[in-house]
């Protein structure tokens, strides 16, 4: 089974020639599935060139229209070419003090939509600390988040859910990935507190709810040899070195060798 991995750009770069510039440098690699999530701003014309890429976005609102200022929806992202969408990112739980409530509501509309919500959980002003309490703030996040998803039929949808300890996000400010066993022990925690809310049920014939689990925190292509082999991870957020297309093709080319 092919990984997964998503190409978050963050607020990178400030004009669609460095964009280019740098999706331009991507290698298609058939054994692993790139999701690539600009900013919103230069999705439409980069998905428009280089279709051989998946391309994702990096945010939305939960509804498809109306007086929200500054807001986007899942089907104008749908329009620019997005097939997926990052919903719950640790840098909005902290900056833009997103509620696991309007965290499960995003994913509700994205499915909705026809597009794959990018879960990220773990992240967030609470969690900012090594010695934070993991399984309490993954626990609120799951539970919250999905309390709202489960009254919405989200049977025969694909969710990517993202462990992101944020004491770990961003090898460029010096951090390093969490230790291998933390990260284990987590995503299972994880995946426990998912299967509690039974979405893989499967109601009038329709096929049951996938998961795929992914990681991310400074992950570069010195140390991605150290995540590639784990069964337990289904694929990666990558982060800073997503703006490096050698470094991007680095990782790609470790995970294909799996």
């Amino acid at each position: 089974m092919a990984k997964i991995v998503v190409a978050n750009w963050k607020m990178n770069p400030n004009s669609l020639s460095a964009a280019d510039k740098i999706a331009a440098g991507y290698v298609k690699n058939a054994a692993v599935d790139v999701v690539v999530c600009p900013p919103t701003v230069f999705l439409e014309e980069l998905a428009a060139k280089y279709k051989m890429l998946t391309w994702g976005a990096q945010d939305c609102f939960w509804e498809e229209s109306g007086p929200f200022t500054g807001q986007i929806s899942p089907l104008a992202l749908k329009s620019t070419g997005a097939n997926y969408v990052i919903i719950g990112h640790s840098e909005q739980r902290e900056f833009n003090k997103s509620t696991d409530k309007e965290i499960g509501k995003k994913v509700i509309a994205v499915i909705k939509s026809g597009l794959t919500p990018i879960l990220c959980v773990g992240g967030g002003i609470d969690a900012k600390s090594r010695t934070a309490h993991t399984k309490a703030v993954l626990k609120k996040h799951i539970t919250g988040a999905f309390k709202e998803i489960s009254k919405s039929m989200a049977h025969g949808s694909k969710i990517l859910v993202v462990y992101e300890p944020p004491w770990a996000l961003s090898n460029v400010s010096g951090n390093k990935p969490a230790p291998m066993k933390f990260v284990e022990s987590s995503i299972a925690y994880i995946k426990s507190l998912v299967k509690a809310y039974k979405l893989s049920a499967s109601p009038a014939g329709r096929a049951p709810t996938s998961y795929k689990f992914l990681y991310g925190g400074s992950v570069i292509g010195n140390n991605i040899s150290s995540f590639v082999d784990q069964s337990y991870l289904d694929g990666f957020l990558v982060g800073g070195a997503s703006l490096r297309p050698k470094e991007f093709s680095r990782i790609i080319a470790s995970i294909s060798k799996t």
